[in-house]
C-alpha cells in the first residue's frame, strides 16, 4: 500500500467559457468539480497506474460528506482526519478564445496541534503495520527454508 498525505485538500471548480468579460454576466459552456490537493492528485495517478494507494491528511468537517462521495466514486481509498471548518473551494476559469487560465484559490482551514498529533499517530500506526507485514514476509520465507532443511 502506498500512502499520500494531503494537508490542504480542495474542491477544484473548473468553469469553461469563451471569454471572461469583467463586470458583466458571463455564461459558462460547462463546469465540473474535482477533488484535489497535491497528495490526492498523486494518489489518483498511482491508482490509475494500477497500484494500491490510500490518501491521508486533513479534511474540513463542514463539507466532508461531499468530498468522501467524490473520492468513493473514483474508487480512491482514504483515511482523513476531520477538522473544524470547511475544505476550501478553488475556482479555475478557462477562457477558450484566448487560452487563458485563471485560478482563484481560497485559504484552507486551520489545523491545531491535536489534529497534527492525530495525523502523526495514524502515520506511525500505518508505518508499523507495513514494517510488520514486511518482516513477517521475510521471516516466513526463512522459516520455510529452515523447515525444508530440517525435513
Amino acid at each position: 500500500m502506498i500512502y499520500t498525505v494531503t494537508l490542504n485538500p480542495a474542491i477544484d471548480k473548473t468553469i469553461v467559457l469563451d471569454k471572461l468579460s469583467l463586470g458583466q454576466v458571463n455564461r459558462s459552456i460547462y463546469s465540473r468539480d474535482d477533488i484535489g490537493g497535491k497528495g490526492i492528485n498523486v494518489a489518483k495517478v498511482i491508482k490509475n497506474l494500477g497500484h494500491n494507494v490510500c490518501a491521508l491528511g486533513f479534511i474540513g468537517k463542514e463539507n466532508s460528506d461531499y468530498i468522501y462521495r467524490k473520492l468513493n466514486k473514483c474508487g480512491l481509498c482514504h483515511d482523513f482526519i476531520e477538522v473544524d471548518g470547511e475544505t476550501r473551494t478553488n475556482i479555475k476559469i478557462v477562457e477558450r478564445e484566448e487560452g487563458i487560465f485563471t485560478d482563484i484559490n481560497q485559504c484552507g482551514f486551520s489545523v491545531d496541534n491535536l489534529d497534527l498529533e492525530k495525523l502523526i499517530k495514524s502515520l506511525k500506526i500505518k508505518l508499523m503495520r507495513m514494517m510488520l507485514l514486511y518482516f513477517l514476509e521475510v521471516y516466513q520465507r526463512e522459516l520455510v527454508m529452515m523447515y525444508t532443511k530440517l525435513s
